[in-house]
């Protein structure tokens, strides 16, 4: 499958050779490390999704947790080895946490009940600042090289 491996962080890249003159493939640099954890899958899907529900008169929460399954599934291909194997949850989990950030800013809720309170917006807003720079680190602690 063409996806596999596609969002691994710190993985080889297809056309940089590792031998004795380039013993160890390069690690991904910050900012890429921060574009692969950010769930650009479902950046379209859900605010999409939730204009469709509103426009059906249906309650919209429930949309972010199928968002965060197609999250699940689709980060479990493309963060695993070209085999298949060895999928690297920690990301998996920072990009789910990345995404529910988004989601409460955008001001859509996560519960029955509704929108988050307008104290919720500025504390996500510092939790989220945070959270970007706080991201790839807890990544690199937990995948520190290519495998």
């Amino acid at each position: 499958m063409a996806l596999r491996g596609a969002l691994r962080i710190n993985a080889a890249m297809p056309d940089v050779r590792v031998d004795a003159g380039n013993p160890t493939p390069p690690n991904d640099t910050y900012l890429t490390q921060l574009t692969k954890l950010f769930p650009v899958e479902v950046v379209s899907i859900y605010p999409a999704g939730v204009k469709v529900l509103q426009a059906a008169d249906m309650t919209t929460w429930w949309f972010a947790w199928l968002c965060v399954v197609g999250i699940v599934l689709f980060r479990s291909i493309t963060t695993a080895r070209t085999d298949g194997s060895g999928t690297q949850y920690v990301a998996v989990g920072v990009a789910i946490i990345s995404f529910l950030l988004w989601v409460v800013l955008l001001g859509g809720g996560l519960l029955p009940g509704g929108a988050p309170s307008e104290k919720t917006i500025p504390i996500a807003t510092v939790v989220t600042l945070l959270w970007t720079w706080l991201a790839p680190l807890i990544v690199a602690q937990f995948e520190p090289a290519a495998k």
